[in-house]
């Protein structure tokens, strides 16, 4: 069996979840999902998140205490040996970087730590994580009027998210500043011709102020929060083309994108920290663009 560890919001869930289902599907078992550690966290230091997942076409299993126990005996002798006979293995990720050695294993049940944002961790199974990801939840009446006028013109979502990346000591992202949304909108300008905008963010107010006045034919959704967020994920994939955020909402967003000839632009600094930020090579698929 493949145990994955889920931490984070919806886009750290579905990058946790993509790595398992690969890993399941290449050693022949089944998908397990450990969901405490979305609910045993210090809310003084990190932002609780639910469990999201479910709004998406896949099946899951939520691992049992026996099961986790196998990983993480007790102390008693009887586990430690129970853990051997069964080849178990606690597999946690070295660094942001793609590594590839740190899952191949021989080991028989493996459970995950980390976030494994890279497509290269699932690349080989790309089709089964699109289709696992087809949104199954209900959009509301709003969201299903503005996908209508998505899918009718030469649409570009942009993602502008500040939240805790300004407000919060620990965030280790850091808002990526209105320098790169303008030189993004240059180029998306020039090569997606009588583009319309649609604007996605947790700070309407700092879009209104700093980044309207740079872009023409601009939709601001606002209605979607709470239990709504992640159908601005939803619209973001109908798009005809995408301008992220130093985000995994938004880069998941993007990824499922279907238009073939879609632009996609990315920061090329997604952490505050430089020694973090290059760490960060295998996060942005090649085809797309890193200004």
């Amino acid at each position: 069996m493949i145990i994955t560890e889920l931490r984070g919001g919806l886009g750290n869930q579905m990058f946790q979840y993509a790595i398992g289902k690969a890993l399941a599907v290449k050693n022949k078992t089944f998908l397990y999902l450990d969901k405490r550690p979305l609910y045993d966290i210090d809310e003084t230091l990190f932002v609780k998140r639910p469990f999201e997942l479910n709004i998406f076409n896949i099946e899951f299993n939520a691992a049992s205490d026996s099961q986790l126990s196998i990983f993480f005996p007790d102390g008693h002798l009887g586990w430690r040996l129970l853990r051997k006979l069964f080849r178990t293995k606690v597999q946690k990720e070295n660094g942001f970087n793609y590594d590839g050695q740190s899952i191949r294993t021989n080991s028989r049940h493996i459970y995950l730590q980390g976030y494994w944002q890279s497509e290269k961790y699932f690349e080989s199974i790309s089709d089964v994580i699109r289709r696992d990801f087809t949104f199954m939840a209900k959009v509301n009446p709003e969201t299903k009027k503005i996908a209508q006028e998505i899918s009718e013109g030469n649409s570009v979502s942009i993602h502008v998210r500040r939240g805790d990346y300004v407000t919060s000591a620990s965030a280790n992202h850091g808002f990526i500043g209105l320098t790169y949304y303008k030189d993004a909108f240059r180029i998306t300008a020039e090569r997606a011709k009588d583009a319309k905008y649609y604007i996605f963010s947790d700070d309407s107010a700092w879009v209104k102020q700093h980044l309207l006045g740079y872009i023409d034919s601009a939709t601001m959704v606002v209605h979607n929060s709470g239990e709504d967020s992640w159908q601005d994920m939803y619209l973001m994939s109908l798009c005809k083309h995408n301008i992220i955020a130093n985000s995994s909402f938004s880069w998941w967003g993007a990824w499922l994108n279907k238009n073939v000839d879609k632009l996609v632009i990315a920061p090329n600094k997604w952490f505050a920290n430089e020694e973090m930020n290059l760490q960060t090579g295998d996060l942005i698929p090649n085809s797309w663009i890193r200004i």
